[in-house]
């Protein structure tokens, strides 16, 4: 890909050279070149990043992390961050659960754009256990269902004499440090 942008640039170079435009043309082909040189650095970034990846490792259980999450303003935020982090995680499978009826553009294509193994599931907390605005938050508990559900795909979908692994229950709001998923991956 790099290869082909870099004669697409040479070749519209070439040509405003044997070209006797105006200087309004000139302008247009410099500001294009220019732009193409931007987005051949972020393709050459975006490469690097890609192979800076930690690559899956057989000697090592996967990292089922299992998710709730809801919408709010800052969810967005918060799952890139948490993304970020993740992406240096080896064996990692992010099981984010929405609270919610369906699940959420925003969620979809995050997810989508990522880079993480991740599965995608929703279920909506039940009326009965949802805080009202006054509650304090320790009075009912939060997260169960999305939880539950996302046991029940590793319960459906996963082999027990095969595939090897841990689930840990995190939380979008947290921070995560790569040690504890180092330890987390010696049980």
């Amino acid at each position: 890909m790099y290869f082909f942008m870099s004669i697409l640039v040479l070749f519209m170079t070439l040509t405003g050279l044997f070209c006797h435009g105006s200087s309004k043309e000139e302008k247009t082909l410099l500001t294009k070149t220019k732009e193409l040189r931007h987005w051949e650095e972020r393709l050459r970034r975006r490469e690097r990043d890609l192979q800076k990846k930690p690559q899956e490792d057989a000697s090592l259980p996967t990292i089922y992390a299992i998710m709730p999450t809801h919408t709010r303003h800052v969810q967005k935020a918060e799952l890139t961050r948490l993304a970020q982090t993740f992406l240096h995680v080896k064996n990692f499978h992010w099981i984010l659960v929405e609270d919610s009826d369906s699940q959420t553009d925003l969620v979809t294509k995050f997810l989508a754009t990522c880079g993480i193994k991740h599965t995608h599931l929703n279920i909506k907390t039940p009326e009965d256990y949802q805080l009202k605005e006054t509650d304090p938050n320790w009075l009912k508990p939060r997260g169960v269902e999305q939880r539950n559900v996302g046991l029940q795909w590793l319960r459906e979908n996963l082999d027990v004499g095969r595939d090897k692994g841990v689930v840990y229950f995190a939380d979008d709001d947290n921070t995560y440090s790569l040690q504890l998923f180092d330890e987390v991956a010696l049980w």
